[in-house]
């Protein structure tokens, strides 16, 4: 029974983090909005490949070597910072969409798979908030030397729960309608998610350890 608590509590804790808005679900909304209803898929499923990587992480203990460590911090911090103000001038350079007859008017740019998939990966995996959202989590709620299987229960529910979250995310904002008053105003919507993406890179490099309630997904 108290194995039970322990994973419903973890699964708690993540969808709660997962839910506020952060730089993975920009990333999401941004190519499920302005490619298509596949690419927002692909890029969920690359955010929640990322989790799967902080969660095992974390148990394998890892996760506290980055947090002891300044110097690793730092670098994971500079590195994913850098990587989205690189997606946010990406965005703002983007070309203007012209909206056109077909079920996916603002689609002028199709994101290959693979790459959709990386965005969403590295987009997740280099934010070191993320990671010390995952070490306080299992620092606080769940313990490395919990049993094989309530690990591997944990592990599989948020990947699940990314998926499923991420995934309603891309196909809210690949609806038809939405595309279509996206490529209306293309150029405009592409500049405001470059600053966004913009003003959570900076706010990354500038970003102190945060507690579990301080991390945004």
């Amino acid at each position: 029974m108290e194995e039970l608590l322990l994973i419903v509590t973890v699964a708690s804790a993540y969808f709660i983090a997962a839910v506020s808005p952060g730089p993975n679900f920009v990333v999401v909304v941004k190519n499920a909005m302005t490619s298509s209803r596949g690419s927002g898929l692909w890029t969920a499923f690359g955010v929640s490949l990322g989790t799967i990587v902080h969660t095992i992480a974390s148990i394998l203990g890892l996760s506290v070597i980055i947090s002891k460590s300044v110097l690793l911090f730092n670098i994971l911090k500079f590195v994913g910072g850098a990587y989205l103000i690189y997606m946010a001038y990406k965005t703002i350079r983007q070309k203007e969409s012209k909206p056109h007859m077909n079920p996916y008017p603002s689609s002028t740019i199709r994101i290959p798979t693979l790459q959709a998939i990386r965005v969403g990966f590295l987009t997740n995996l280099l934010n070191p908030k993320t990671t010390l959202f995952f070490l306080s989590l299992f620092t606080v709620i769940a313990s490395p030397t919990s049993s094989l299987w309530v690990q591997a229960c944990i592990v599989a529910i948020i990947h699940f729960i990314a998926v499923c979250w991420y995934s309603s995310v891309a196909l809210f904002f690949s609806q038809v309608k939405i595309q279509e008053a996206y490529a209306r105003v293309s150029k405009w919507v592409n500049r405001a998610v470059g600053m966004l993406l913009f003003g959570l890179g900076v706010k990354l490099l500038v970003s102190e350890p945060p507690s579990v309630s301080d991390a945004k997904y």
